[in-house]
């Protein structure tokens, strides 16, 4: 077992891991991000929400979404965060690193990282390998195949925030309809210098199983 060899290094594992199955640890579901003008988009699919949160509140500027032991991770770096300034990005993923690294791939987590501060618009990938990957789409989880055909034939460096939220309410959507451990409706997130702006759409009907993408 995962939490046996942890301990027998002097390490507990992740209040959470103990509860979660073996089945939330293959990353199912589809979430996505890109990086527009002045804002990220970031999106999820709603199926298995209701056991493995895939959307995770960071600071008003900074969201992630992720499945897998991701919630200890992200308890652990906002208790480390200073609460009267704004993070940098770049210091929640310093901070996310560190802490995958301490339990060395048991973690059994990735998550997408998106947000807004003084040094621009940003993206990230970060996993329990303890490295992270800075983009300006990004797809994980079982549907992310689908999900990045769609992000690489229509991203654009000129996207228009709507324009994003468009783009990555298909990628959810592609994964809904053409991976089986995705699906139910689609959460988009709007995260500007500003804040965040959340709302929820049907999948667009066009990316259905074995349909190809017309923009």
């Amino acid at each position: 077992m995962k939490d046996r060899s942890i301990k027998n290094h002097g390490v507990e594992a992740p209040a959470a891991q103990t509860e979660v199955t073996d089945r939330m640890y293959k990353q199912l579901g589809t979430m996505c991000g890109v990086v527009t003008k002045d804002a990220v988009i970031l999106g999820n699919d709603t199926r298995n929400t209701a056991k493995c949160e895939k959307t995770h509140f960071i600071a008003p500027h900074i969201r992630g979404v992720g499945t897998g032991t991701v919630l200890p991770a992200i308890t652990s770096m906002k208790s480390n965060m200073g609460m009267n300034r704004q993070v940098p990005v770049m210091d929640c993923i310093k901070m996310l690193e560190q802490y995958f690294y301490q339990y060395q791939m048991h973690a059994g987590a990735e998550l997408i990282v998106g947000g807004v501060d003084s040094t621009g618009v940003k993206l990230y990938s970060v996993s329990s390998r303890s490295n992270s990957d800075q983009r300006p789409f990004l797809a994980i989880g079982s549907g992310s195949s689908s999900a990045i055909t769609i992000l690489e034939s229509q991203w654009k460096p000129d996207l228009t925030p709507e324009e994003g939220m468009r783009l990555v309410r298909d990628a959810v959507s592609s994964g809904i309809f053409n991976d089986s451990s995705s699906g139910g409706c689609v959460e988009l997130w709007l995260i500007t210098k500003e804040g965040q702006k959340f709302s929820r759409e049907i999948p667009n009907k066009r990316l259905g199983l074995g349909t190809m993408y017309s923009g």
